[in-house]
């Protein structure tokens, strides 16, 4: 893990369309968590790991702060929705398994071939959510890929358009090369 020392006073930046607060906090345990990133949108504040529980679907990306649960793929998604409580926000990656990388000739697709899949992707960990009526509170979608990504959040702003964080960051690692042995690089399949 990667300690990342907070300011001694909050400080504040814009970043993109959102104002961010950077302070420390201390959780339910009296612990003081080493930091803690507030967006501020149109006067309402979501702190990013000020919640609760926080569970990030990703193949390759890892999260730093222990306090942000992991899943890499379908099976292990809902696994954790049948054996943990809901997650306060969930964040979304729809490539999550070799297949779904497309290869630098083919370059960003503007259909995806989910018929040709034998994986499931990230949408399906959403259709999962929705087809089974669970109690979405906040998501966000960090997907590289644009369709995919899309697909993704038309399905969760129509089953929850209230729970949208759009300006969500986790701080990771990129684990591409001992996930997939060099087959996948930069988003590509090689």
């Amino acid at each position: 893990m990667i300690d990342i020392p907070a300011p001694s006073t909050p400080t504040t930046s814009t970043w993109g369309i959102a104002s961010h607060q950077i302070t420390n906090q201390a959780d339910s345990d009296g612990e003081v968590k080493p930091y803690v990133v507030q967006p501020v949108r149109e006067g309402f504040k979501v702190p990013v790991f000020g919640f609760k529980s926080v569970l990030y679907l990703d193949d390759v990306r890892v999260p730093l702060d222990r306090w942000v649960d992991h899943v890499r793929n379908y099976d292990e998604f809902v696994d954790y929705l049948q054996t943990h409580a809901m997650p306060e926000v969930i964040s979304w990656d729809h490539d999550i398994a070799e297949e779904h990388y497309p290869t630098p000739t083919e370059g960003d697709l503007d259909v995806i071939p989910y018929e040709t899949y034998i994986e499931k992707t990230g949408l399906d960990c959403a259709r999962y959510v929705v087809e089974n009526s669970l109690p979405l509170n906040f998501w966000s979608i960090h997907s590289l890929n644009p369709v995919g990504g899309e697909n993704i959040r038309r399905l969760l702003r129509a089953y929850r358009p209230e729970g949208e964080v759009g300006d969500l960051y986790i701080p990771h690692r990129i684990e591409e090369q001992e996930t997939y042995g060099g087959r996948i690089g930069g988003g590509w399949r090689l």
